[in-house]
């Protein structure tokens, strides 16, 4: 967390990729030693696991720069208002905390509040994003109006 929190501060345009791979040890960890062996495997299928499991492909596609600018404009649109819609509210709504002795809440606050600070990084720090990554951003560049989050879901 402390890690993270450092990343964030001073290196705002590299935290979506620790995120990608601290994703990938998160959701196998709970999955594989949390919920199987208690026969809970299927909580998985929860919109905000499957969000975050979503995120972790489009970051991978945009990381491989796979993606034309079209795409990556409206997945990253797409991730910004599910970051900071439903997994933001969820933050508050479902009183997540940080509880370090505590995996299953560090976790939960990890689904939630990480993918808002990711786009934060990537969203208010494009210059350094696209200085340090090239054009794999490129085509978030047009977002300037708000009403275009909620458009994308419309077409």
């Amino acid at each position: 967390m402390a890690f993270s929190a450092y990343l964030i501060g001073a290196f705002p345009e590299h935290y979506w990729l620790f995120y990608m791979f601290k994703s990938i040890f998160l959701v196998g960890y709970k999955v594989m030693f949390y919920w199987y062996p208690r026969k809970q495997h299927y909580f998985f299928l929860d919109f905000c696991w499957i969000s975050n499991g979503i995120t972790f492909f489009l970051f991978l596609c945009i990381l491989l720069n796979v993606l034309s600018k079209a795409n990556t404009a409206s997945a990253f649109l797409a991730f910004f208002a599910v970051a900071n819609g439903p997994l933001g509210w969820s933050v508050i709504m479902l009183s997540n905390k940080l509880v370090f002795h505590n995996f299953e809440w560090t976790s939960t606050l990890f689904i939630h509040f990480s993918p808002m600070v990711a786009c934060w990084g990537i969203k208010w720090h494009l210059p350094q994003v696209e200085a340090a990554w090239g054009d794999r951003f490129d085509g978030i560049t047009d977002i300037n109006h708000v009403g275009e989050v909620f458009l994308v879901g419309w077409s």
